[in-house]
């Protein structure tokens, strides 16, 4: 139990960065995140994410000769890794694309159609997104009063499920898997075609950290 009590509680370390709140609300960062609650935010997801990476870190060293296959170490760790960052990433506001994405899916889960005029009008949006008006994307097409994304529908469709069940999070949480599988199915193609040892750990090392 000691060999997993102490590097447990070593990971925590991290957390007393928390202690650097009052001087990091009165840094300034560059527009529009130069507020208080966008300045939490990011220390937050510092602090998780470090932690994460050591607590991660620490789980190889653990397995580093185990004889299991180095492609499911990955793929579990990644996993566990990927949807603990979800907390972090759903506590910030969406940007650039990300909402529309998530406007297609509400318009399938609730309308049945990927019509967005009435979602933009309701403001069907504010379910999830919180930064002011979501205007509609200069190429969007309008065709007979009904207007639809440009955006492709297939990553609409990979997140559909988890939306309808859980919103945003759903959706984070989706993706976060589909990564994990991504990893590990590198990995494993890696595996069967004769790589080993430092190979395997290097890509998957690499895959997994530079991730956050």
């Amino acid at each position: 139990l000691k060999n997993f009590i102490f590097p447990f509680l070593a990971t925590c370390f991290p957390v007393l960065g928390f202690l650097a709140a009052p001087w990091f609300l009165k840094f300034n960062f560059p527009e529009p995140h130069n507020f208080g609650l966008r300045k939490g935010q990011i220390l937050e997801g510092l602090v998780l994410v470090s932690q994460f990476f050591i607590f991660s870190g620490w789980i190889f060293w653990r397995c580093r000769k185990s004889v299991r296959r180095i492609s499911l170490i990955f793929g579990v760790v990644a996993a566990w890794f990927f949807m603990a960052l979800t907390y972090s990433t759903t506590n910030c506001d969406l940007s650039g694309d990300e909402p529309h994405y998530l406007l297609m899916a509400y318009s399938l889960v609730h309308d049945g159609d990927l019509d967005l005029s009435n979602n933009y009008q309701k403001m069907d949006y504010l379910h999830f997104y919180h930064r002011g008006d979501l205007v509609p994307q200069a190429l969007e097409h309008v065709i007979d009063g009904k207007r639809y994304s440009h955006h492709p529908l297939g990553p609409v469709l990979l997140v559909l499920p988890g939306f309808a069940l859980l919103g945003r999070l759903g959706a984070s949480l989706t993706m976060a898997l589909l990564a994990a599988l991504a990893l590990y199915l590198t990995l494993r193609v890696m595996e069967e075609t004769g790589a080993n040892g430092m190979a395997l750990w290097a890509v998957g090392v690499i895959g997994l950290f530079s991730s956050p």
